[in-house]
This record gives structure tokens, C-alpha cells and sequence, in this order.
């Protein structure tokens, strides 16, 4: 199973007369992604203006009946995340309820984190805490997420997966 998700961005630019039709324009976007090669996209819009509405284009599944992709279709937003955790945390900082420089041990104490004494914020925000992942260093994950796409990891079932394995260099390095 395949998925290619767009990005707003190429629609935005795709479709400069957005106010005339907006989901016209953006299932046309989205079909020339398609044309283009991508296996699938789905995009949703919410605006106050707009309205809310979705679109979709390409395969949801490639494989054997093919599957044509749903606009209610789920995605795993993956490294997505992180874009949303960042800003999250920025927030946090200009609130005065975190600093950046302080070890992770003192906000999630109760996680057991490997390193996390030697592991700040910084280093999480900017992939310099060694720590190893939990997808790239161990397939626990992605096969059963295959075997169940629904599945839904607590932060005590990641960690249970990285705890053994070895930190890929000294935090901060």
C-alpha cells in the first residue's frame, strides 16, 4: 500500500482563482498530482470563508482490487508531527513554562527516556539527542501497523521498543 499526500502549498500555487471555485480547483489540483505520478492525495479545507469540504484523487491501495482513495480516507501524519510538537513546544517556552536548555528528565521524569539526564529539549527539537527510532532502528512498529493501520501507540509502547535499543551517538554531538 502506497499513499503520496499533497501539500496545501502546491495547491495554493496551482490554483490562483481559489475564491471562484475552490473545490473544483483543488480536486483539479489534485488529479494533476495524480497525472503526475502520485499514487493518491486527499486534501481537507476548513475555512470560515470557503466552507469546509474535501477532495481526493489516485488510489488509496494499489494493490489487487485497487482501491480508488476517499476524501474521508485516514493518513499517519508520520514526521508531520513533529512541525506541530515544535510549535507546541515554542509556545511553551514563550510562556516561560519550558526551557529549551533543561534536561528532558525534568518534564517527563516518569518515562524512563535512555539519556534523558544528558538529553535537553534543544536536542529533541533539533534530531541531536542520539536517542534511537523507534521506527527506523526497529520494525516493531511500522509491521504492526501494517498488520493494523488503526493501531494506536501509547508513549509507553514507543518508548518500550527504543528503551533497548543503543543510543546512536552522545546527546548534543
Amino acid at each position: 500500500m502506497k499513499h503520496v499526500l499533497g501539500l496545501f502549498a502546491f495547491a495554493a500555487l496551482s490554483c490562483p482563482n481559489l475564491h471562484a471555485d475552490t473545490q473544483a480547483n483543488l480536486q483539479a489540483a489534485a488529479q494533476a498530482l495524480v497525472t503526475q505520478g502520485a499514487t493518491g492525495t486527499a486534501w481537507c479545507v476548513d475555512d470560515p470563508v470557503q466552507g469546509h469540504f474535501s477532495v481526493a484523487a489516485g488510489l488509496a491501495d494499489t494493490a489487487a482490487p485497487a482501491r480508488a482513495l476517499q476524501p474521508a480516507d485516514r493518513f499517519r501524519i508520520a514526521g508531520i508531527s513533529k512541525t506541530f510538537t515544535a510549535a507546541a513546544v515554542f509556545l511553551l517556552r514563550d510562556e516561560g513554562r519550558l526551557d529549551l536548555d533543561q534536561p528532558i528528565a525534568t518534564y517527563l521524569p516518569e518515562f524512563e527516556i535512555p539519556g534523558a539526564p544528558a538529553i535537553t529539549v534543544r536536542h529533541l527539537l533539533t534530531h541531536t539527542s542520539g536517542l534511537a527510532d523507534h521506527s527506523g532502528d526497529s520494525d516493531q512498529i511500522i509491521r504492526t501497523l501494517f498488520a493494523r493501520p488503526d493501531t494506536v501507540f501509547t508513549p509507553e509502547q514507543v518508548l518500550a521498543v527504543v528503551r533497548p535499543l543503543p543510543a546512536h551517538f552522545a546527546p548534543g554531538t
